[in-house]
């Protein structure tokens, strides 16, 4: 094949790219992120990272069908031997397509053995690391949703969300329902009342004790 063969082709595969990208950030109100209520039977694509593995920190990440917010599953960290240094330990999913002049939400349900900070990021995933959007939150014993709306100044292929947890406990956290949508902060609509209790500055939207209870 010649030169300007291989570059023509090349040209059509990553238009073809750009434009499934496009067309999974477009759509308003759509969830752009997948496997989002782990109900696919596996952990892929999200991915975790662990800052201090040298220094023997063990965690793992694992489908959890005891513990759910939303369907059967949830996807549960668990820290075996924390390294006492506060490192981070998080998990991912990238890479997505923003758009330029878009306003997102990101958010989820977690829960945890016990009470404990994290924070909930999303950025370019790649050098200058752009923060588009980030608040600190407390993860709590009975599932809570969390969430961030933010303004994407720039157009981004190589966009991701990740949630940051530290290494300074032995513990089990379980996360479900991730959303990852154009508009501003809404309930999830196969969840119900999730709303009720939204706090203006992101923090955390409701409890799942206080949806069960109506409170």
């Amino acid at each position: 094949m010649k030169r300007t063969e291989i570059g023509v082709v090349m040209a059509a595969v990553a238009a073809v790219l750009v434009w499934a990208m496009a067309a999974q950030a477009a759509e308003p109100g759509g969830n752009i992120l997948k496997n989002a209520d782990f109900e696919d039977g596996v952990v892929n694509p999200w991915s975790m990272w662990v800052e201090d593995q040298a220094a023997g920190v063990i965690a793992k990440m694992s489908l959890d069908k005891k513990e759910s917010v939303k369907g059967n599953e949830s996807l549960a960290i668990i820290t075996d031997n924390d390294g006492g240094n506060n490192k981070r330990i998080e998990l991912h999913q990238n890479p997505l397509w923003l758009e330029k002049g878009e306003t997102y939400t990101y958010a989820f349900w977690a829960k945890c053995e016990s009470t404990r900070p994290a924070r909930m990021v999303v950025n370019h995933r790649a050098d200058p690391w752009t923060s588009y959007g980030t608040q600190a939150i407390i993860l709590q014993t009975d599932w809570s949703e969390h969430f961030v709306t933010f303004d994407m100044p720039a157009n981004d292929v190589l966009a991701g969300i990740y949630v940051e947890l530290h290494d300074n406990t032995d513990t089990t956290v379980w996360f479900d329902a991730f959303r990852l949508y154009v508009g501003d902060y809404e309930p999830d609509d196969e969840l119900g009342g999730g709303g009720r209790a939204v706090d203006p500055s992101g923090k955390a939207s409701a409890t799942w004790g206080a949806i069960k209870t109506g409170r």
